[in-house]
């Protein structure tokens, strides 16, 4: 029948296939063919074209008229992200599931990655020579809790820090997809910032200017990624993640004075009731009870029943950032994407000057700029340290 509308169609007027498929599968659902997610059970996926050396040869406006971005895309061509509390298993379900159907995995972004600079620098070897108001709070300080107010308070900064991190790796994620048509499952995404910026906010940890700079930047540089296709949550109870927590025996999560119960339920809450309904008018959800946890086999036929691709008649923004009928759109973000300082420059914004935790502070920033920022292993990029290296020669 499908066969028919199109052959119809076509001898109707020349352009008609482009006018009637794009919207076949919300006036016939029944009649059109939808890819879903296919197992290759471990096994490298056939691919009918060689991925784009991205890396080494970036897609710009050249190369688009040489090389379009849809035809490398197949059934496993999706983002996928795998949600859900601390210690919940997110790391072992991800990994297992990118082997299951052929995708790249991304781990969580950890915060230690926000503070290592230039060639494998850690800024956090400064802090010794900074005064408390400007020294850097790493998540595993901020959770034993123990040095002093001012420096906790930094945790601010490492929190925007962390979200401009990952935010560029979800980047990366989406330009690995459109560049060779893998699919990615991420463990944690970018999107569930905001679930850990409420909750500390509710605990007291972070103030109301903070938090709301911290959602400003959120808000404004979100905007321009595309949205996932699927939305995993790892649902599990509080004394379930204690455990877990317990048996991971990370000191400074099994003592932490901030990783309460009251804490765990927070996230737990705050995911269920601001996260998932939100990221479900864009994405598919699938919650996995990780106390039951269903037969792995089960787990991917439910997964390839899934269609992730048809926009349901009542939810016009479900997908839509992926339904574009032009290939230019596809090209677009794809070499947008490419450009790096572009991604990049989305986080230009105005300083929060009402939230001071979240800046340096204008009396410490003569010694922060002595000893943080004219340190030749953060001043220099790679390779250009003089200290290291001749550079005489190098542009």
């Amino acid at each position: 029948m499908a066969l028919i509308i199109t052959r119809a169609a076509s001898s109707v007027h020349p352009h008609a296939r482009q006018l009637v498929l794009p919207h076949a599968s919300r006036l016939l659902p029944g009649l059109t063919q939808v890819a879903h997610l296919t197992s290759t059970h471990g096994e490298p996926a056939e691919r009918k074209y060689a991925p784009w050396p991205y890396k080494k040869r970036p897609y710009n406006e050249f190369w688009q008229f040489f090389d379009h971005t849809r035809k490398r895309f197949d059934d496993n061509s999706k983002i996928i992200l795998v949600e859900g509390n601390l210690a919940v298993g997110k790391s072992a379900f991800a990994q297992k599931l990118a082997h299951e159907f052929d995708m790249a995995y991304i781990p969580d972004f950890k915060d230690t990655e926000a503070f290592i600079t230039g060639e494998n620098f850690d800024k956090r070897s400064l802090n010794e020579q900074l005064p408390a108001r400007v020294k850097f709070c790493d998540i595993k300080t901020f959770y034993e809790h123990k040095e002093h107010p001012l420096m906790l308070k930094n945790f601010g900064r490492t929190l925007l820090t962390m979200y401009m991190q990952h935010f560029l790796k979800y980047a990366q994620a989406l330009e690995h997809l459109l560049n060779t048509g893998q699919g990615v499952v991420m463990e944690r995404g970018v999107y569930s910032h905001t679930v850990f910026y409420n909750v500390l906010r509710k605990v007291g940890q972070l103030s109301p200017e903070a938090f709301r700079y911290l959602n400003f930047v959120y808000d404004n540089t979100i905007c321009e990624m595309w949205r996932p296709h699927l939305v995993i949550y790892l649902d599990a109870p509080v004394d379930y993640v204690r455990k877990q927590i317990t048996r991971r025996a990370n000191l400074w999560e099994v003592g932490s004075p901030i990783i309460t119960d009251e804490f765990l339920k927070l996230v737990e809450t705050t995911y269920k009731e601001k996260y998932l309904p939100q990221m479900r008018k864009y994405s598919d959800v699938m919650t996995v009870d990780m106390v039951d946890l269903p037969d792995w086999d089960m787990l991917i036929e439910d997964l390839e029943k899934r269609d992730l691709d048809t926009q349901p008649f009542d939810e016009d923004d479900k997908f839509k950032d992926w339904q574009s009928e032009f290939e230019d759109d596809f090209n677009r973000m794809r070499m947008d994407l490419a450009k790096k300082w572009q991604v990049e420059n989305r986080f230009s914004m105005a300083l929060p000057y009402d939230a001071p935790e979240l800046i340096v502070h204008i009396d410490d920033y003569p010694i922060y700029k002595k000893i943080v920022e004219e340190h030749p292993e953060v001043k220099y990029r790679p390779g250009y340290n003089p200290d290291k290296y001749n550079v005489m020669l190098k542009w």
